[in-house]
């Protein structure tokens, strides 16, 4: 159920004591006409009429009949109580639309009309009791010349409540209430004129000013508590702390400030507060929060649920204890995209660890990718590259992993080795991820350089690149009618996504290559987007079966 908008967003609060406890008195709506339009009413609706009549509704602040019509009196002339900007503040009123520029509270009676003004949005009023609508009135009009005030609830019919207004040529406070108002999604009034086509004598009509609407949220006969009903009974330091709360009773759509105490049980200054919404008709939610990671260690900690907006305001109960504690620090290496190829990895190719880590990382904190020796051993490892970062890649907080891009070491060639990523502050070792194989490749592409490139929808562009061939030694030959053409891998899969479409080049021997990369709209039929790919070449007429594929860079397009 959607009721954002609704008008307790303007509730205004005052508060009384009671008892030891308090009630709450809240103030939904205030309107002195004191605008030209008015915020809460649409005038001249159609509830009862669809065709406008000559007495319609109007805002200002005529007192003056001109002689045409008799005078409104001035609003400090009151049969009780006192209007807000009195004496001549603009008010609501039914006019004579014929008599312009006579304007005031005047009707013309020999011809009937039906005119209504209505609330714009409703008034939530769950939870609330003793739901009051109070104005100040004036219009002598006659048994055939009246106002109504009408309610609506949840949508449905238009309901006349209270009696018929006129008769008084002072100004009339008048309230209004019923235990129809309590509890409803969604509450509007609005006041309804009827005249008669008559004859007499000119009366003012019908003129409204100071409307307030006004109910009781009583939480000391019927209490509405948020009480804790779940919380985990310990957590880590950044990690998520999960638990439930619950109302005794519905209330409207509400936003709901959440607590955690200090180290000793107050909550005069919490370790954090968070915010959460929580809609009618839901009685309770699970909401999981991040307890901060510098938070002391402690055996008693507290979580509440307060609701702050819109009133009432309810201070939630405390939960049961809860430990706050320092976990260990994990670091859970993952496999790298490039290793999925059915071939060894090349030597010198682009490598980018990803990892998932948990706890609390430090400021200074490197997260560094090592290679093991070639029967996994870490004694004496190769550095892959590291990255400064004091981040928690923990797949609670994060939606993707962190990474350590670099490029596979030079190393012997071999199938026994593994990656691992470590951090340096506080130092942990990561689990390694392995076996795979390494291997030297005849050829080079871009002397291992990755390629970054800007197009648009109207220009690609043409990165020139080398391509080296015999690196390790001159065992393979590349005969006649050798094609070196670019393959592009996908960087999560290492899948193919095309083959020769960003440029070919027929050569024996070490020579340079042309990669297009085409207008925006061109990427598409490649199989491609912006964003970041993996590519290599391969050769189409080695000698040597094995060396048939280059190094892996990185492409990046935007």
């Amino acid at each position: 159920m959607k009721i954002a908008g609704k008008l307790y967003f303007f509730l205004i609060a005052l508060f009384y004591s009671l008892t030891i406890c308090s009630q709450q008195t809240i103030q939904f709506l205030s309107e002195n006409f004191n605008t030209s339009s008015s915020l809460y009413f649409i005038l001249n609706d159609t509830v009862f009429d669809s065709i406008p009549d000559k007495n319609q509704w109007i805002i200002n602040s005529e007192y003056d009949g001109q002689s045409v019509y008799p005078d409104v009196i001035s609003q400090d002339s009151t049969y009780s109580g006192t209007i807000a900007s009195a004496p001549y503040s603009s008010y609501l009123h039914i006019h004579d639309t014929s008599a312009l520029p006579v304007a005031n509270a005047n009707f013309d009676r020999s011809v009937a009309s039906d005119a209504f003004v209505g609330m714009k949005n409703g008034l939530c009023t769950y939870g609330m009791s003793d739901i009051v609508f109070t104005f100040f009135y004036t219009g002598q009009g006659n048994p055939d010349a009246y106002a109504e005030l009408y309610y609506s609830a949840n949508g449905g019919a238009w309901t006349q409540v209270g009696t018929k207004y006129y008769g008084k040529r002072k100004w009339k406070y008048e309230t209004v209430t019923d235990p129809i108002f309590d509890n409803k999604e969604d509450l509007r009034f609005g006041f309804r004129w009827v005249n008669l086509a008559t004859t007499g004598s000119d009366s003012t009509s019908f003129g409204v000013d100071d409307i307030m609407i006004v109910g009781t949220f009583d939480n000391v006969n019927n209490p509405n508590d948020i009480s804790i009903t779940y919380v985990d009974s310990a957590v880590c330091q950044g990690k998520p702390l999960t638990f439930t709360f619950g109302l005794q009773d519905t209330l409207c759509d509400g936003t709901y400030e959440i607590e955690v105490s200090n180290l000793n049980g107050s909550f005069n200054s919490p370790i954090g507060t968070w915010v959460t919404n929580m809609s009618y008709p839901l009685l309770s939610k699970s909401v999981s929060i991040i307890i901060p990671g510098n938070a002391p260690k402690g055996n008693c900690y507290y979580v509440r649920v307060n609701r702050i907006w819109p009133l009432p305001s309810i201070t939630g109960l405390t939960s049961v204890c809860f430990i706050i504690d320092s976990c260990s620090n994990e670091i859970q290496t993952e496999q790298p995209a490039v290793t999925l190829d059915t071939m060894a990895v090349c030597i010198n190719s682009a490598i980018d660890v990803p990892f998932w880590s948990f706890g609390i990382f430090l400021s200074g904190n490197q997260y560094v990718a090592e290679l093991s020796d070639s029967n996994g051993s870490f004694a004496s490892p190769s550095i892959i590259n590291s990255i400064p970062d004091e981040k928690t890649y923990d797949p609670a907080l994060v939606p993707s992993p962190g990474q350590v891009a670099g490029l596979v070491p030079s190393v012997d060639p071999g199938c026994g080795y593994y990656v691992r990523v470590n951090s340096t502050n506080p130092a942990v070792n990561g689990t390694p991820w392995g076996p795979f194989c390494i291997r030297e490749c005849d050829v080079e592409l871009n002397q291992k350089q990755d390629i970054s490139v800007c197009i648009s929808d109207t220009a690609g562009d043409t990165i020139n690149v080398p391509v080296d061939i015999n690196i390790w030694n001159a065992v393979a030959n590349y005969s006649s009618g050798n094609v070196f053409s670019v393959e592009v891998l996908d960087p999560k899969t290492f899948g193919q996504v095309n083959f020769a479409g960003l440029g070919v080049k027929a050569s024996t021997t070490s020579t340079s290559l042309d990669i297009d990369i085409p207008p925006t709209p061109g990427l598409a039929g490649l199989g491609m987007k912006d964003g970041l790919w993996y590519i290599r070449l391969i050769a189409s007429n080695s000698t040597n079966s094995m060396d048939v594929w280059s190094n892996v860079i990185r492409l990046t397009i935007g």
